[in-house]
């Protein structure tokens, strides 16, 4: 059994975005965020390990702007978060060669922006809840020289926005990865998968005076893709990583903060996006 808590308060200032820049707005934040887990190894007197896990997390937001340098008139908005969840994973040996993961998991969350000038105009209170499932089967070969792990992960997101309007996502995504032991700890991987986000509720319905949401975002979707070679090696008591890994990730629907007028950025759907590269990277411990 273990549990954490951790709790921040922060506050600062926002110069804004255009040529008048502003010296009095300010962005606090209030965040707290608690964690309990359970885990049992050797269920059963199998080699079966269960892991329930739960978060909730409270953030508060608070933007104030009283002498309009920044956005459109005063504004002094505070917008309140409330995420939570709850995630159990199974994690069992099927035969020698097979390590199945399961995962079944909740979460929700609550958004309620509150303007403190205009109290009239605060916004209904948006929900999203989410429910998700997943198995991922890592196989190995040749005495687990060679591992292939496929995995396929559902989600069923029901969202409440402020405006009343109900909407279900429905998303099916994919994995595959491999790893390839060559000679004396030299190591191939690989991994292809197909995945999705959603977008989050600061970027629909935020609005820090230079930063406004957009309540009609798409989800965004990618295909990645990664291959590289993995180097392992100990020297006496030092450890020496290093890798050269080479990947391609394909986003439609990318989300990203656009400039709409000289004071403010809007979160947007801009299009398609390929990004391509190769790291190289040591570690040594």
């Amino acid at each position: 059994f273990s549990g954490s808590n951790n709790f921040f308060q922060g506050l600062r200032g926002i110069p804004g975005l255009a040529n008048l820049k502003s010296d009095s707005a300010t962005l606090g934040t209030l965040r707290n965020t608690s964690n309990l887990n359970l885990e049992k190894n050797n269920l059963f007197n199998y080699p079966w390990t269960v892991r329930l896990q739960s978060n909730f997390q409270w953030n508060e937001s608070s933007f104030r702007d009283l002498q309009s340098d920044i956005g459109l008139g005063a504004q002094d908005n505070e917008d309140s978060t409330y995420q939570y969840g709850i995630k159990l994973v199974s994690e069992n040996l099927l035969g020698k060669n097979h390590r199945f993961t399961e995962l079944l998991s909740y979460s929700g969350e609550h958004f309620h922006p509150h303007d403190r000038v205009n109290p009239g105009s605060s916004g209904p209170t948006s929900y999203r809840h989410r429910i998700a499932a997943g198995i991922e089967d890592e196989i190995s070969f040749f005495k687990s020289r060679l591992l292939v792990s496929p995995s396929v992960r559902t989600e069923l997101a029901v969202n409440n926005s402020s405006d009343q309007s109900l909407s279900t996502d429905y998303n099916i995504s994919g994995k595959l990865g491999t790893e390839w032991n060559i000679i004396n700890n030299l190591k191939m991987s690989g991994h292809v998968s197909r995945s999705y986000r959603l977008p989050n509720f600061y970027e629909l319905f935020g609005d820090r005076g230079t930063f406004i949401g957009n309540p009609q975002l798409e989800n965004e979707s990618s295909t990645n893709f990664d291959i590289g070679l993995i180097y392992p090696h100990k020297f006496q008591n030092v450890k020496i990583n290093t890798s050269l890994v080479y990947f391609e990730n394909r986003i439609s629907n990318l989300i990203q903060m656009q400039q709409t007028s000289q004071l403010t950025v809007r979160a947007a759907n801009i299009g398609k996006a390929t990004i391509r590269g190769v790291e190289l990277s040591a570690n040594l411990d």
